[in-house]
């Protein structure tokens, strides 16, 4: 019988983890059944097992419990021949912790780590939108981007070679036109031997998740977050993630008219930052194409200013709502809102 294989999806952030994790969550049982992909039920948080994630990257004192959980239901399912564990929260992993998840992880099984990792003009661009959709970003992206440091793709998968073996961490572009199929889920699946899986019937492929915003669409969640923070609001960011922007999406989805993207940088700057990073790329095996590049039209190098945006998305009554169930989401969920001190 052939070695069972452990593999450890450890994002990146923004690279379409949400969509994979969910498509393995509802699809758990059959995938088990038939093609003997198992998706452990341990330190799942969500669609994902961000509660494992973060125990250990957080030195939580659960990590211990929730790592020998895991441990035991892999030993104890004794029918997988591919258990999948995933979570984006690994990437900000130490080396010293990701030596210990090396060890809690020891079993007779091959052990491989799969990652994807986005251009970095684009993997910015993300970081920014995802900043303001969770009320952690008022800045302009002029300011934001001279916060940021380099990218530590080099950095980050050197641990996991260091701790695993260089030929255990498999590096994917988060570029569909480089995809297997063209689709993100079918590259996933080949990169991991598994393509035959996914010709399963009865699959579910879920929709659409955690879209990113136009730029319109982030210009009003920033607004309503520099709201709130003037009138002293701390408010909890999985709140308005999750209830804010699906409130924005669905009011301006009365509007058929074209949105600009949420592009921050012009042709220019994005193929200067592709060239900064091309030969670190390279010796993880990447390359991003430049073809089309220099023919990017980002419309825009910041977010549109609130009071420029047409009267319909800047309505004070949208932004008035807004604050409000913020609010009374926030007291309802009892999550953190109170005065910042």
């Amino acid at each position: 019988m052939p070695q069972r294989k452990l593999i450890l999806h450890i994002g990146w952030h923004k690279t379409g983890t949400t969509a994979i994790q969910a498509f393995l969550r509802q699809n758990r049982e059959l995938l088990e059944s038939q093609c003997g992909v198992y998706y452990p039920r341990s330190g799942q948080g969500g669609s994902a097992h961000h509660v494992l994630a973060h125990a250990q990257i957080h030195s939580k004192p659960e990590r211990q419990a929730l790592w020998g959980q895991l441990s035991h239901e892999l030993r104890t399912n004794l029918d997988w021949r591919v258990a999948l564990i995933s979570s984006e929260a690994f990437s900000n992993g130490t080396l010293q912790q990701i030596q210990s998840i090396k060890e809690a992880l020891t079993g007779d099984w091959a052990i491989q780590i799969l990652s994807y990792l986005r251009p970095p003009d684009e993997a910015l661009e993300a970081r920014f939108a995802e900043r303001v959709k969770r009320s952690e970003c008022r800045e302009s992206w002029r300011e934001f981007l001279a916060s940021q440091g380099p990218l530590p793709y080099k950095s980050i998968s050197r641990m996991w070679q260091s701790a695993f073996g260089a030929d255990a961490v498999i590096v994917r572009p988060y570029d569909r036109r480089q995809w297997s199929g063209g689709e993100l889920l079918i590259d996933f699946f080949e990169a991991l031997g598994l393509g035959e899986a996914l010709q399963t019937e009865g699959l579910v492929y879920p929709g659409r998740v955690n879209v990113s915003p136009d730029a319109e669409m982030l210009a009003v969640l920033r607004e309503v977050s520099s709201r709130l923070h003037l009138q002293g609001f701390a408010v909890d960011p999985v709140i308005f993630k999750k209830y804010l922007c699906t409130q924005v999406q669905d009011s301006f989805a009365a509007t058929n008219r074209r949105r600009p993207q949420a592009k921050f940088f012009t042709a220019v700057q994005r193929k200067e930052l592709r060239n900064s990073y091309r030969e670190e790329l390279a010796d993880l095996g990447l390359r991003f194409d430049e073809a089309e590049v220099g023919n990017s039209d980002p419309g825009a190098v910041d977010l549109p200013e609130f009071q420029s945006m047409d009267p319909m998305e800047r309505s004070e009554i949208l932004i008035a709502m807004l604050l409000e169930t913020t609010k009374e989401l926030s007291i309802s969920q009892g999550r953190r809102i109170g005065r910042i001190e």
